[in-house]
């Protein structure tokens, strides 16, 4: 199995055994007649160290093709195509501004801040659409307002805020008109006076004077 190994590092032009993980392409070694024979005749040691030598020229490579213009390209690709939300498209666009001047990378970046924006848009209509509180309607008018200005952002940032402030109109109503109910329905003089007072001090008497 030695001697194998000496041809093969002939073959690779190589003077220490450790160069093999150093190889341009792991085929070089797994497709070398000598490093075959190697494997068949040395023992289980032997195989396991040559076959390291072949896992660790694969990981090299495959950080190299990653780390390379094509490869940043093609992830960056990938990322794009795949990319559903505002920060997908983001994370496409920062991958292509390392490789800014590679084929078409300065056109990709436009779309990808472009789709970014338009995915925020819909992401903060779909919010405001279905918001039943004044938490959902404030956080919709947030991701309006990252928008500076996209299509009616600004006139939905308007809209948002005035439908929170409405929930928040409404849920203070309901808080103050539930304490209300419990002097009320004491039937006791006294705590209807409670409730009356307590009423008129929040300047809500004339909504609730059915209760009274």
């Amino acid at each position: 199995a030695q001697a194998y190994i000496g041809k093969l590092m002939v073959d690779l032009k190589i003077k220490n055994q450790s160069e093999l993980e150093n190889q341009a392409d792991p085929n070089l070694i797994t497709d070398n007649p000598n490093f075959v024979k190697a494997c068949k005749y040395g023992d289980t040691e032997l195989v396991s160290k040559l076959n390291s030598y072949v896992e660790l020229t694969k990981a090299r490579v495959e950080e190299e093709k990653r780390n390379s213009p094509q490869g940043k390209y093609a992830l960056a690709k990938e990322q794009f195509e795949s990319a559903l939300t505002s920060n997908d498209f983001i994370k496409a666009a920062r991958i292509f501004e390392e490789i800014p001047n590679f084929e078409d990378s300065q056109s990709y970046i436009k779309k990808c801040y472009d789709l970014s924006l338009e995915a925020t848009y819909k992401e903060a209509s779909n919010l405001m659409n279905y918001a039943n509180n004044h938490f959902d309607y404030e956080k919709a008018a947030r991701f309006f307002a990252s928008l500076n200005g996209y299509k009616d952002s600004e006139n939905l940032i308007e809209v948002c805020l005035k439908k929170a402030s409405q929930y928040k109109d409404d849920s203070r109503n309901e808080e103050i008109l539930t304490i209300a109910k419990r002097y009320i329905y004491s039937y006791d003089p006294n705590d209807i006076k409670t409730a009356i007072k307590y009423l008129k001090s929040h300047q809500m008497m004339p909504l609730y004077t059915g209760y009274l």
